[in-house]
């Protein structure tokens, strides 16, 4: 009984107090706990993957850059800019020009004190302490239609152009001989002048010039080597004395032993022992492209070599990239659309290998590529990119490839076996290889940043591929790309470089052929 009454009283006080609490209903309920650590537990994971994923590609980064280190840059802070700009509009089209307009028709040259340009308007001596002119020369008949690229004679004193005139088609300077009075411009005539003074040294008409089919601009080449040079009007080809203004021989057309061909040549790379090869075509109607070594004392031909017909395809590039030995670049035209390979086609190097031969024979073929980098930062390349420059010096090609993932890159190839000796990548945009200064690869660098947009550095490099590369000048313009016009072109002037392009379309491009030197 004592139990039970015990009992009893122990419920008795339990409810009392119960009934004296008070309920928290003035409080929100809190939810069931356990769901955050579930949700601690997810983050935690996120940022050890995030943390994983940092540790990977920073050592994927360190790596890349072991394996492929980026040039270094040194001189930037301390590079001048340009001390002034010359700007020379291209002109448009009149009514005598036939649609080709003068492709060949524009140089940079030093005169000494002086940076000299080559335009199809005329060319301007430049004197670099101010940008000032300092001589003119514009042709009487108002046409330019050729330069040569290199100075000529022994000092490098003399700039030869190919000037023109409108004249009728029969010759009377009223019409085109149809009775519909459209003139043509006719370049027949090459001039000397001294690159000091502006002075005229001496003018040649051709002793042949009269049978050449055609003198428009388009047509008309100009090269120097020394003390000769070559002019061609489309199969008509003649050398000259560039001392004495002579002529040393003329070819209605150069004997490449092959029935039906009327060789063309288009370009032009001297060997320096008086001899160059030449690459050139049969004709306007014929795809065949041919090489041949020619004597420019005598005009005479040899090793003529017809390019593998594989290589014929619509729209293919040939860039003649040495004469010694005789190499010719090949870059993929429209077949780079109709491939159906999924690396597509790649650029060919044709090195010549032996003596005479018909298509394909006398030809050894590389295809030059490659992989750069580690892991994802890994790239492939090939000179397959119609945009790719390049200058050859002592059996090396060395030439800006395509296919880099957003890096520039130059590559050293040997001719002989056309095996990469060394590639190595820049931290700038694009990179066009412009020639020597000295013993180092002198190219102008593309870089771009938010603030100053995209703008050009001179630099040199290195021959061997070691070392660091040095900016000679800094915040120059955007330069066009090579396959729309000529140049970009920089020659030693004074203490410093002038640097230029040749005048661009006014149609697309804006039309101006820039100048800067320091």
């Amino acid at each position: 009984m004592a139990d039970d009454r015990i009992k009893r009283r122990a419920r008795e006080r339990r409810a009392e107090f119960l009934a004296r609490e008070e309920p928290p209903d003035d409080r929100p309920l809190r939810p069931y706990p356990l769901h955050k650590p579930h949700s601690k537990r997810r983050m935690l994971g996120a940022g050890v993957v995030l943390a994983l994923l940092a540790v990977v590609y920073g050592g994927i980064t360190a790596v890349d850059r072991i394996v492929d280190p980026v040039v270094p840059l040194e001189g930037a802070a301390d590079a001048p800019g340009p001390a002034w700009d010359h700007r020379e509009a291209a002109p448009g089209p009149g009514p005598a020009d036939d649609g080709r307009g003068a492709p060949n028709a524009s140089a940079l040259w030093s005169g000494g004190e002086t940076a000299v340009l080559a335009a199809p308007s005329g060319v301007t001596a430049l004197r670099i302490a101010e940008g000032e002119e300092d001589w003119t020369f514009t042709p009487e008949g108002g046409h330019l239609c050729a330069a040569a690229q290199e100075a000529a004679g022994s000092g490098g004193g003399t700039g030869l152009v190919v000037v023109g005139h409108e004249e009728g088609a029969d010759g009377d300077g009223e019409g085109d001989g149809d009775g519909s009075g459209t003139p043509r411009i006719v370049c027949d005539t090459v001039v000397a002048l001294d690159l000091e003074s502006g002075e005229e040294r001496w003018r040649l008409t051709p002793s042949q010039i009269d049978g050449a089919e055609d003198l428009a601009p388009g047509a008309a080449h100009l090269w120097a080597d020394g003390a000769r040079a070559v002019a061609a009007w489309g199969p008509l080809t003649v050398g000259i004395d560039t001392g004495a203004g002579e002529e040393l021989w003329s070819a209605p057309e150069l004997d490449v032993s092959e029935e039906a061909c009327a060789f063309t040549p288009s370009a032009f790379s001297a060997d320096g022992r008086g001899g160059a090869a030449l690459l050139g075509d049969c004709g306007p109607d014929s795809s065949r492209v041919l090489s041949a070594v020619l004597d420019t004392g005598t005009g005479e031909t040899s090793r003529i070599r017809g390019l593998p017909s594989a290589s014929a395809a619509a729209g293919a590039r040939y860039t003649l990239v040495s004469a010694d030995p005789v190499a010719v670049l090949r870059t993929p035209g429209l077949e780079r659309l109709l491939s159906e390979d999924d690396d597509g086609p790649q650029g060919e190097l044709l090195t010549a290998d032996g003596a005479d031969g018909a298509d394909g024979d006398g030809w050894k073929s590389t295809r030059p590529a490659g992989e750069s980098g580690f892991g994802p930062a890994k790239s492939s390349w090939s000179l397959a990119s119609s945009d790719t420059t390049s200058a050859t010096r002592d059996g090396v090609l060395y030439a800006t490839p395509g296919g880099l993932g957003g890096w520039a890159r130059l590559v050293a190839l040997d001719l002989a076996t056309g095996r990469p000796l060394w590639d190595r990548r820049l931290a700038v945009r694009d990179l066009h290889v412009i020639g020597f200064s000295r013993d180092r690869l002198l190219a102008a660098a593309a870089t771009e940043d938010d603030d100053a947009g995209v703008t050009t550095r001179l630099v040199d490099l290195p021959t061997d591929g070691d070392g660091p590369a040095r900016v000679l000048a800094a915040d120059l313009p955007e330069l066009p790309a090579p396959a729309r016009s000529g140049g970009p072109w920089a020659v030693a002037v004074g203490d410093g470089y002038a640097v230029g392009t040749a005048p661009r379309d006014p149609d697309r491009d804006g039309s101006a052929f820039l100048v800067a030197a320091h």
